[in-house]
Formats: structure tokens, C-alpha cells, sequence
């Protein structure tokens, strides 16, 4: 999803069209909001037997403790953070469908985009990785 987003953001940047430019900032909240939440949810959710079925546990190392924080943060910024972007940028597509041509993506949506990003590929090297250790060493 964040690479359909990421697609979506730049097609609204460099379209020559105030049409193109229009659907693709509409998109952004139709793939946005409800698919994007719904699988971070549900990423958290699987996360939590997934890490109590395994011998990785959920609190015995580092790096599972930090995939949980990462993901249970991710959540809430794509409620607080991401959600109200993208609704603005649906609202300044409907506008340049009703015939405001100035109207354009702000700068700033590029930033959760890359964050988000950049968070997907951390948790991805610790999941390879596995550095840090137990979090309790054995006794």
C-alpha cells in the first residue's frame, strides 16, 4: 500500500493534466485511508501470536520488542498523521475537478510516504537480521 501511495503522490506531483492530477489525489484516499489502516491492524494483530507461537517470543528480544513498538506507532500515525492528509488531498481533487486548477498536492505529503517507507525496510532488516540480542539475559 505505501508504494501504491507513494505511485499515487508522485502522479498527482508530475501529471500535465488537472484531470490526471485530480484522480490521482482522490486515489490517495480511496487507498489510502480504509486499506492502509485495515492492514496495519491486521499486521499488529497476526504479530501478536505469531510472536507467542515462536521461540522469538514478544519481550525475550530486542528486535521483536522493536518491530511491535515500530508497528503499534505506525498505527497510530497513520490515524493521526497520514489520515487527515490524505482526506485534505481527496477534498483539493474534488476541487480541481470543480474547476480550481491552482489546487495541488501539498510538498509535505511526501514525508509520511517516506517515512513509512523507510519503517517498512528497518523492520525488514531486523526480521533478516535478528540484532541486539535477549532482552533478559539467560540466568
Amino acid at each position: 500500500m505505501d508504494l501504491v501511495l507513494a505511485v499515487l503522490c508522485l502522479r498527482a506531483w508530475s501529471a500535465d493534466s488537472p484531470s490526471q492530477r485530480a484522480v490521482s489525489m482522490q486515489a490517495l484516499e480511496l487507498f489510502g485511508v480504509v486499506p492502509k489502516i485495515s492492514l496495519a491492524v491486521l499486521c499488529l494483530i497476526s504479530g501478536l501470536p505469531l510472536g507467542l507461537g515462536t521461540r522469538y517470543g514478544l519481550f525475550r528480544y530486542w528486535w521483536v520488542a522493536v518491530k511491535l513498538a515500530l508497528n503499534t506507532v505506525f498505527c497510530v500515525l497513520l490515524i493521526v498523521a497520514l489520515r487527515p492528509g490524505l482526506n485534505e488531498a481527496a477534498d483539493l481533487g474534488a476541487a480541481i475537478t470543480a474547476g480550481d486548477a491552482a489546487a495541488d498536492l501539498p510538498a509535505g505529503m511526501g514525508f509520511p510516504l517516506a517515512v513509512s517507507l523507510s519503517g517498512l525496510l528497518f523492520a525488514s532488516a531486523l526480521s533478516v537480521f535478528k540484532p541486539w540480542g535477549r532482552i533478559r539475559p539467560r540466568a
